[in-house]
């Protein structure tokens, strides 16, 4: 496959995990960005994505957003967050690869 559709599919992924939820999502982003620059992407990717996920449980009450934690918006984050993430570390992995 090449860059074009990478490119292609990880837009509709990070666009589909804001419409979802655009804070975990926009964390994702930076998680998949940093997953670019660190030598353990494997672990930092879907450990940062459940911690992002686990924390916007926390601060979400605080907010507003929900009443209280839930599993169902646990896993409505680690969706968001995870597309997001993966998108990016993709587009980014892709694009570095063919430099």
């Amino acid at each position: 496959m090449g860059l074009q559709s990478t490119v292609a599919l990880a837009a509709v992924a990070i666009v589909g995990a804001v419409i979802l939820d655009w804070p975990r999502a926009l964390a994702g982003v930076i998680i998949g960005w940093a997953g670019v620059h660190v030598p353990y992407a494997t672990i930092l990717v879907p450990s940062g994505v459940i911690a992002v996920a686990a924390l916007g449980e926390v601060f979400y009450p605080s907010i507003g957003r929900t009443i209280e934690p839930e599993w169902l918006s646990f896993a409505t984050g680690v969706v968001s967050a995870g597309a997001a993430a993966i998108a990016t570390f993709r587009v980014l992995y892709r694009s570095r690869e063919q430099i």
